[in-house]
């Protein structure tokens, strides 16, 4: 929801893709990059904990714009805080994704993971968040967005935490 807000913000359709595309894609990048390399010395569980609590932290800076604030410096900082926040967290979860993964079916336990995160970022989570707009406005949007954060963090550590077991077919 944070393009809508920029629309509805005034900003032109130029500064929003140069905003979203270009450095959002660069603080994208350099998110995942970065999350790569702190994983291993991390941890993932304390890997997984401090990115989704960056990302929540995040999601949170960006009820300033949705409260008014224009500054282009902190329309620019809130929008790449976020991705870079979201790729760090995204990287995390992806690579348990990969550890909870069974080493015969290892693809297709991964793609399975992965698809249901695909379809609630890509479908799930805008479709809500347009209806949740209309009732609660942009703020609330990421007010919720924080809290969901939050919660997802903490669901996260009690998946993370359990070992993997599973039956195995042959017995």
């Amino acid at each position: 929801m944070f393009q809508p807000l920029l629309v509805d913000l005034g900003l032109s359709i130029a500064d929003i893709g140069w905003m979203s595309g270009i450095v959002g894609s660069g603080a994208a990048i350099i998110g995942s990059l970065l999350a790569g390399g702190l994983i291993q010395p991390l941890g993932r569980q304390r890997a997984l904990i401090i990115f989704g609590i960056v990302q929540a932290i995040a999601v949170l800076a960006l009820t300033l714009p949705a409260m008014g604030l224009r500054d282009p410096v902190l329309l620019y900082t809130v929008s790449t805080g976020e991705v870079f926040a979201r790729s760090l967290a995204s990287t995390a979860l992806f690579t348990v994704m990969m550890d909870k993964s069974r080493r015969e079916t290892a693809g297709s336990d991964y793609t399975l993971q992965s698809s249901v995160f695909m379809v609630g970022h890509h479908v799930g989570i805008p479709a809500l968040s347009g209806f949740i707009a209309a009732a609660l406005g942009y703020t609330g949007v990421f007010l919720i967005g924080f809290v969901v954060c939050l919660v997802s963090v903490w669901l996260a550590t009690q998946v993370i935490s359990k070992p993997y077991s599973m039956p195995n077919p042959d017995h």
